[in-house]
């Protein structure tokens, strides 16, 4: 797998490669920063996070008909998600 050992040393918002918990579409870049991204089936919350180096849920929320949410209250497949650098 292509993941990174820790949050403190990779490059946060890149995506580090697919794996068994996150596979899901990357719909929204700037560079290599991953903007948004759709939740599909089998993926878990901690293995986006570990996809995209987030360091925490809160860097994370989802859309939901033009409302944004907490990501962890509407994770499921389908759910887009936005990743946000504080």
């Amino acid at each position: 797998m292509n993941r990174p050992t820790s949050h403190l040393s990779c490059e946060r918002y890149t995506d580090h490669g697919e794996s068994v918990f996150a596979s899901g579409e990357i719909l929204d870049t700037v560079g290599d920063q991953v903007l948004t991204y759709r939740v599909v089936e089998g993926d878990t919350l901690i293995g986006v996070m570990e996809r995209f180096c987030t360091p925490s849920p809160a860097h994370m929320s989802a859309v939901v008909d033009g409302d944004t949410y907490s990501a962890a209250a509407h994770f499921h497949p389908g759910a887009v998600l936005s990743l946000r650098d504080y």
